[in-house]
This record gives structure tokens, C-alpha cells and sequence, in this order.
């Protein structure tokens, strides 16, 4: 219960003055549930489309995630920009400074969102013309339909970064946990009951991403805190946003070639059949949960690293540093 009861202020004097081992397992702790969980809803996802359609439609998800995730690459650049940003700031003690900086990078995460609206749908159009002709109408639906749920999705990622970079990853705990409970709700309404087939898989995404925004909405513009933002103060910050893009930029470029690896992968299982892709699919996200501990000492690091490099800490950070990948190896 610590987790929850610690102000602000707390946290912030904890990560800068408390023990370096002690403070990175304790907010690791949190951060290694939430990689479990997010491993988990692909896996609850896969087995919802088995069990329930057909090897076609969960063949085509399988080939279809990486070309999203291409996409959604830009918004873990963007979340590594605000991890980093607002970490400093907070680190510093400037909470003006980290307001607005989380105002700006919301506002301009969720129009990124919106212009890949357009642009997911062209790709599907190109990359379905590239398949087989067993999964090509569905790779075109399933990833025209999955657009809309970009710009939520990108909201998400800057949600668990500003949270992350004050040092409350317990927060994002709450809301992949939220997220897996819905999704796992959806997906029995509109895949068991409805049978909806692949409309209703992007449909029960679609919904709990609408559900947990309002949830974040609510603990971000409504609920009283020290990082309580006002939509109404918002104007566009050029400055701010080209730091943004330049601190991100490294990391999209890293995320959006790694998945482009999966992606080159996919088209080679592709020969094999809709059987083969799904099998693969379901490896790759059991694989995935091996890499959650080393991930989530990562994030904690990052996280602390930030934080104390504001406050001028350079020994501090490098200490850091050498403690989190000991930890993690």
C-alpha cells in the first residue's frame, strides 16, 4: 500500500536521497507486472480469434501487428522523448515545466494518432495487395478497421511515460490491468456472443481504448493532483515540440526497425499458410515474456536516471546506471 500513499513530493525525494538498489526494485516491481500484462493481452487476444473465427482471420492479425506497430513505433519514440523531458523537469522540482510539457506532448500525440488515421489505411491497402490471396481481404479490413484506434493508443503510450518519468509506475499498473480485464470483456461480447468474426476482434480494441482514455482523462484533466493539466491553457510550443521530436526520433527509428523485422518475417511464414503465421504468432508473444525483467529494470532506470540528471546529479545517474543492468543481468 506504500505505492499508494506516498505524495508526489515523496516518490521525487525517494528516487533522489533513498538507497539506489532499494528504490529501483520497488518501482520495478510495478513496471515487471505491467510488461506481464501487456504480454498477456496478445496472448488473450490470439486465443479469443483461435477458438472462436478461424485460422484465416487469426493468420491475418498475426501478419497485420507488425505494420501497425510500425506505426505505433513513433508513439514509443515519443513516450522515450517524455520520459526523459519530463523526468529532468521533475527532478529539478519545476512543476510548471512539467505540466506543460506533458500538455504538449498529449496534444500533439493524439494529432500524430490522427494522421496515421489515413495513412494505416493506405498501407493497408498497399501491403494487402502483397499477401496471398488466403488472407488478403482480411489483412486490408483488419488493418483499415484498426486505424481508428491509433490515436488512442497513442494517448496510452504517453500516459504510461509521464507516469513512469515522475517515478508512479504503479499508475500504469492500474490501467494495463483495466485494459486486460475490458479487452478480455470485448472480445467474449463481440467475438463469443455477436460473432463478429474480425470486425468484432478490432471492435473489443476499440472499446476498451475508449473506456481506459475516458479512465485517463479523468486522472489527467479532472482529478486533483500536482500534475493536474488544463486543456483550456493549451497552445502550441514550437520549441518545446521540435525538442520532442528530436529527443523521440532515435528511439522511432529503433522501434520502427525492429518491427520491420517482424514484419520481413511474417512474409516469409506467409508461404507456409494462415496455420503457420498463427503458430508463429502465438511463439512470438509466449517469446515475449522472457524479455519482461530485463524491460522492466530498464524503464526504472531510464525513469531515475532522468530525475536525477535534473537535479544535477551526475554521480548519481552513473551510479545508477551500473546498479540497473548489474540488476538486470
Amino acid at each position: 500500500m506504500l505505492f499508494l500513499k506516498q505524495s508526489v513530493e515523496e516518490r521525487r525525494e525517494m528516487i533522489i536521497n533513498g538507497s539506489i538498489l532499494n528504490t529501483l526494485l520497488f518501482l520495478s516491481i510495478p513496471t515487471l507486472l505491467v510488461g506481464i500484462i501487456q504480454a498477456l493481452i496478445p496472448l488473450s487476444d490470439n486465443f479469443f480469434l483461435t477458438n472462436l473465427t478461424n485460422v484465416v482471420v487469426a493468420g491475418s492479425v498475426t501478419f497485420s501487428q507488425p505494420v501497425l506497430n510500425i506505426m505505433v513505433a513513433l508513439s514509443q519514440g515519443l513516450g522515450v522523448a517524455a520520459m526523459a523531458m519530463i523526468g529532468k523537469y521533475y527532478g529539478k522540482g519545476i512543476m510548471r515545466a512539467v505540466r506543460e510539457t506533458m500538455l504538449q506532448i498529449y496534444v500533439f500525440s493524439f494529432i500524430i494518432g490522427l494522421i496515421l488515421i489515413p495513412i494505416c489505411i493506405l498501407m493497408a491497402f498497399v501491403i494487402s495487395k502483397t499477401t496471398s490471396e488466403e488472407i488478403r481481404g482480411t489483412v486490408f479490413t483488419y488493418i483499415a478497421a484498426y486505424s481508428f484506434v491509433m490515436p488512442l493508443i497513442f494517448l496510452a503510450a504517453i500516459y504510461n511515460s509521464s507516469k513512469n518519468a515522475i517515478g508512479r509506475p504503479e499508475v500504469t499498473f492500474i490501467r494495463i490491468s483495466l485494459l486486460l480485464v475490458l479487452k478480455i470483456f470485448f472480445n467474449s461480447l463481440f467475438l463469443y456472443i455477436f460473432r463478429m468474426g474480425l470486425i468484432g476482434a478490432v471492435a473489443a480494441t476499440f472499446c476498451s481504448y475508449v473506456v481506459i482514455t475516458l479512465w485517463m482523462f479523468h486522472d489527467v484533466f479532472v482529478k486533483t493532483s500536482e500534475t493536474k493539466l488544463d486543456l483550456r491553457t493549451y497552445s502550441m510550443k514550437l520549441p518545446i515540440i521540435m525538442k520532442i521530436t528530436r529527443i523521440g526520433l532515435p528511439a522511432m527509428i529503433n522501434y520502427m526497425l525492429i518491427y520491420f523485422g517482424f514484419f520481413l518475417i511474417n512474409k516469409e511464414m506467409e508461404k507456409f499458410g494462415a496455420i503457420a503465421l498463427n503458430a508463429q504468432g502465438i511463439a512470438s508473444n509466449i517469446n515475449a515474456i522472457c524479455f519482461i525483467l530485463p524491460s522492466s529494470i530498464g524503464t526504472t532506470v531510464s525513469s531515475m536516471i532522468s530525475i536525477n540528471m535534473g537535479t544535477g546529479n551526475v554521480k548519481k545517474s552513473k551510479d545508477v546506471f551500473k546498479i540497473g543492468w548489474r540488476t538486470g543481468a
